[in-house]
C-alpha cells in the first residue's frame, strides 16, 4: 500500500523559493525538468518510504536526493500511512542553511 504525501507548510514555501529561483536564473524548460524530478522521486517515497537515508540527527527524519544539489527531508508516520514533507533544500540558494 502506497504511503499518502502530506506537504507542510515549510516544504511548501521551500519548494516555492526553488522554483522561483529556477524560473529567475535558468529555463522554462530545465524549470519544468526539476518539477518532473520531484515528482518522480515523491512517486517512489510514497511506495518505498525506508529505502531513503535517516538523517543524522534522528532516526525518524529521512532524506532523499532528487538532484545533485537538491534534497527531499521527510518523515514517515506509519499509523496514518502518510509521509510528512518537511523541506526540500537545494544548495545553490544557501548552501550553509539545511535544516535537516
Amino acid at each position: 500500500m502506497a504511503y499518502k504525501i502530506v506537504w507542510s507548510p515549510e516544504a511548501v514555501d521551500t519548494f516555492d523559493s526553488i522554483i522561483g529561483f529556477l524560473n529567475y536564473r535558468f529555463t522554462e524548460k530545465e524549470t519544468a525538468h526539476f518539477v518532473k524530478l520531484v515528482s518522480r522521486r515523491l512517486l517512489l517515497i510514497e511506495k518505498f518510504p525506508y529505502t531513503a537515508r535517516t538523517t543524522s540527527r534522528t532516526s525518524k527524519r529521512r532524506r532523499t536526493v532528487i538532484h545533485k544539489r537538491t534534497i527531499i527531508y521527510f518523515k514517515i508516520r506509519e499509523r496514518k500511512k502518510e509521509i510528512e514533507l518537511l523541506s526540500i533544500f537545494d544548495t545553490r540558494q544557501n548552501p550553509g542553511s539545511s535544516k535537516g
